[in-house]
């Protein structure tokens, strides 16, 4: 899970800024949760779960692990009564983070391609300053 946290990490750094204007880990929105928001196109990747599957042989052991890992995007649109500039930074966002990712295949190279799990908006930190949550998915095998 760490290392699909970190290949994604990488993989954003090269492929999708701009318009990100950073990419972090968890220990930096950990940071962010006591202080002000970061600025809008920061991005936090986020380790998320390991779901292991049952064992698919008998002799050997050989068991797929499902990996999920979240981007989270702030994005800050103060002075915009529409809404219009939140929809028009998050799409593009949005695209950026798709074109890097899906389908891409992460090193090290027991890790699949990454699939696309979706994405949810919130305006978790008050008033023009949202959050752009996206669940990117791999797997690997557990030999034993």
């Amino acid at each position: 899970m760490i290392a699909a946290a970190r290949a994604i990490r990488d993989r954003l750094r090269a492929a999708a800024m701009p318009p990100l204007v950073s990419v972090a880990g968890a220990a930096e929105l950990e940071a962010v949760r006591e202080g002000t928001a970061p600025e809008s196109g920061a991005c936090y990747v986020i380790p998320w779960a390991e779901d292991p599957r049952p064992s698919q042989t008998s002799g050997g052991h050989r068991q797929p692990i499902a990996i999920s890992v979240l981007t989270a995007v702030c994005i800050r649109t103060y002075e915009d009564g529409t809404g219009e500039a939140y929809l028009a930074e998050a799409e593009t966002i949005s695209a950026a983070l798709k074109g890097a990712l899906a389908g891409w295949t992460p090193d090290p190279a027991d890790l699949l391609p990454i699939d696309y799990g979706g994405t949810r908006a919130s305006q978790l930190a008050g008033v023009g300053t949202y959050w752009l949550v996206s669940m990117w998915l791999t797997s690997r095998q557990l030999y034993a």
